[in-house]
């Protein structure tokens, strides 16, 4: 009972998130591991490749940002014509949001922060 009453306050944070921020295509939770914790996606997508993928990149992009001898990577971010992914740590998880190309990068960062930092607080 208490994995499901996480997984409803998770959805609920999420749903939060989707609905303040408009131009959100996708928003989702995988564990370091690389499995999906909770969220929604595109129809057609496969849940499973995209948190694996997305923790994956997490940790390729904290392993390139310190052999480049910086320290404290805030986000993953992937910028191409039809919009962004953003990975975040978000306490042993990660937490992906997909945005369209109309979507302000500055104001998707600052959401994709504050969504990170309420999905560790619910987290165990």
């Amino acid at each position: 009972m208490r994995q499901e009453a996480m997984e409803q306050r998770l959805w609920q944070v999420l749903r939060d998130f989707e609905v303040r921020m408009p131009g959100i295509e996708a928003v989702f939770v995988a564990s370091e591991e690389g499995l999906f914790v909770a969220g929604a996606l595109h129809e057609g997508l496969d849940e499973d490749v995209a948190a694996a993928a997305s923790s994956a990149i997490c940790g390729l992009g904290e392993t390139a940002y310190k052999q480049l001898g910086k320290d404290g990577l805030e986000a993953v971010v992937l910028w191409g014509e039809d919009g962004y992914v953003v990975a975040r740590r978000a306490g042993e998880c990660v937490v992906v949001a997909v945005a369209n190309r109309h979507v302000k990068l500055g104001l998707l960062l600052l959401w994709v922060k504050k969504l990170a930092e309420r999905i560790a607080n619910e987290l165990p």
